[in-house]
């Protein structure tokens, strides 16, 4: 998607740049466009992974953490609660059929 919107390969030269705040944004906002008034589900759970990935790899400052943390944020509060609902169901199920974590076979 990034490249489709106008991000230029050299914009994207490492993970720091690809989910810089500026970055995810515009591609967060070009998905919200194609998903219509309220964001999808897809489009929530690529603001967790962003904040989740920039967590992990250590790649961003602190500040430009809590702005993808607040992207995030923001998105899931644009979800109605009815979406969340069968959501939170079907999370449900999947962890109580592979167990606490979801590992399977791991003993």
């Amino acid at each position: 998607m990034a490249t489709r919107i106008g991000i230029g390969m050299e914009e994207l030269t490492s993970l720091s740049c690809f989910l810089d705040p500026a970055v995810s944004r515009r591609i967060l906002e070009a998905y919200w466009q194609k998903s219509g008034e309220e964001p999808s589900i897809f489009m929530i759970k690529l603001a967790i992974l962003f904040a989740g990935l920039a967590r992990t790899a250590n790649c961003l400052s602190p500040d430009k953490l809590e702005e993808l943390d607040d992207m995030r944020a923001d998105l899931e509060h644009e979800l109605p609660p009815k979406r969340w609902t069968p959501l939170l169901r079907r999370r449900r199920e999947t962890t109580e059929s592979r167990g606490l974590w979801g590992f399977q076979g791991l003993a």
